[in-house]
């Protein structure tokens, strides 16, 4: 293929520089194909992690509610035969000190098994073949909520979350897996463009009466963007971060998904102020 190119090039006449724009093309698609590939097989191997994880995670549950049930049972005998132990220790705990915490413990772990729970039936959801239509009935801010506890993980430490998510929003048809695709990414990318100790993440909806649309913002105080970046960022294979892994596709599928919807996305940025992304999503019939 260079070979080839280098003799387009030499021999240069009206007419070759249009045929080598198509072979460029060409080898595009073929790496769009091999990316979808791996995110294919990345999606099949999230999907069995969470099958593996929701097995045993269903029998913690099941566990802790007996466990529950058995304390409540248990503390009584412990209390009467602590009036004549006043030494009695658990777990090398003093029973006083058992007695005020066991409770809280075991609800502490069922609040962890069912957050177990919830992200794995969120990464399944996410993961679960979809034949791309229009037809289900969407909660934005019910994707928005879901994808913020799917990347929680990804983000950053210094990085918090606020959420302005207005109540009258109605729910309209589309597809929940390609939304939560969208902003699942947008939230990444406003992780990884904070480069301070301490950053923010701000996502808001807000339904527009007058016009029919329904707008969610996604605003960071990260590193921004110069407008060169903002002109190319919807470009296949475009990426500032093309050696930590960056394939360049995440905001050329979301704007085509966006588009899908009848929708569109609209940027602004600032160097060393941040980004906002306006997803502008009409009612659909």
């Amino acid at each position: 293929m260079e070979e080839f190119k280098k003799k387009v090039i030499k021999n240069l006449r009206p007419g070759l520089l249009e045929f080598s724009e198509v072979i460029t093309k060409e080898e595009d698609l073929e790496l769009q194909l091999f990316q979808l590939d791996k995110l294919a097989s990345l999606g099949q191997l999230v999907s069995g992690v969470a099958h593996e994880i929701n097995n045993p995670n269903t029998f913690i549950q099941g566990n802790i509610l007996i466990l529950q049930e058995a304390i409540k049972d248990i503390i009584p005998i412990l209390d009467e035969y602590y009036e004549g132990h006043p030494n009695l220790k658990i777990a090398r705990l003093k029973y006083e000190v058992f007695r005020e915490n066991i409770v809280l413990l075991i609800e502490d772990i069922l609040r962890g098994a069912n957050r177990i729970k919830t992200i794995v039936d969120d990464l399944r959801q996410f993961t679960r073949y979809d034949e791309g239509y229009l037809n289900d009935d969407v909660n934005i801010n019910d994707v928005i909520e879901n994808c913020v506890r799917i990347v929680k993980s990804q983000l950053t430490k210094s990085v918090k979350v606020k959420f302005d998510l207005a109540l009258n929003i109605p729910d309209f048809k589309g597809n929940i897996q390609k939304l939560e695709q969208v902003i699942i990414n947008m939230l990444i990318n406003a992780s990884q463009s904070i480069k301070k100790e301490k950053g923010t993440i701000t996502i808001s909806s807000v339904f527009r009466e007058d016009t029919k649309k329904i707008l969610i913002k996604i605003t960071d105080d990260g590193h921004g963007m110069d407008e060169g970046t903002i002109k190319q960022i919807f470009k296949p294979f475009f990426t500032t971060r093309k050696n930590q892994g960056g394939t360049g596709l995440g905001l050329s599928i979301a704007c085509e998904i966006i588009k899908e919807h009848n929708g569109k996305i609209h940027v602004t940025s600032q160097l060393y102020k941040g980004t906002t992304f306006t997803i502008v999503l009409p009612l659909q019939e």
